[in-house]
């Protein structure tokens, strides 16, 4: 794929996985599925809470995401590209699915999906080129925005002016999805999730 090809694709994943985050904090009781690091705080915060269902119910979605991170490993066998189809159509699958599980279904339960979907996305998407970014959080992609402002306004190093625009591009790729995202919740309750499923349709395309 041509590098320019392949940023357009890492963005529109990006706006995906800002689309799938809001879903995942704002319709399902602010649990953001699309990262372990809260989720495995939540567990210890859970077990000294004496919650033990609920800190079983997050060892799952731990599991699940050592599931996918195998299974992605598995699937470069196959080709990376073929691994990134198969992540598109997982996470498509799994947005259709979502819209159709109640608000009022557990909220770590019916995240099960998301947990696995957003993991091999993670996986499959894990950045352009020389560089390695997210699309689906943007705590390292802020990060080296910043970062890389810094140094090409400060010491004029080559490659930074560039550099600073792909994850200029990405945050705002990831926070547009967010922004979508946030106010279709408004309308349609959770079955915004469903809204997604055009942009996946789009990076599918682009492949």
């Amino acid at each position: 794929m041509e590098p320019v090809e392949e940023r357009k694709l890492h963005y529109l994943m990006s706006a995906a996985g800002g689309y799938i985050g809001v879903y995942s904090i704002l319709g399902r009781n602010g649990i953001f599925a699309l990262a372990q690091t809260m989720n495995l705080i939540q567990t210890v915060i859970s077990v000294e809470e004496g919650d033990f269902l609920e800190a079983v119910l997050r060892i799952g979605a731990a599991c699940l995401f050592g599931l996918a991170v195998g299974i992605s490993a598995l699937l470069l066998k196959a080709g990376e590209h073929r691994r990134k189809k198969l992540s598109i159509a997982v996470t498509a699958l799994v947005v259709l699915a979502e819209g159709f599980i109640s608000p009022e279904a557990p909220s770590m339960a019916a995240l099960y999906p998301v947990f696995f979907a957003m993991t091999l996305q993670w996986c499959a998407f894990s950045g352009t080129g020389v560089y390695g970014s997210s699309t689906i959080f943007s705590t390292n992609n802020l990060r080296q925005c910043v970062d890389s402002y810094v140094r090409h306004f400060t010491g004029r190093e080559q490659g930074m002016l560039e550099k600073a625009r792909f994850f200029r591009n990405t945050l705002i790729s990831y926070h547009m999805g967010v922004a979508v995202c946030f106010m279709a919740m408004k309308v349609m309750d959770n079955r915004c999730i469903w809204l997604c499923l055009p942009l996946l349709a789009l990076a599918w395309r682009r492949l």
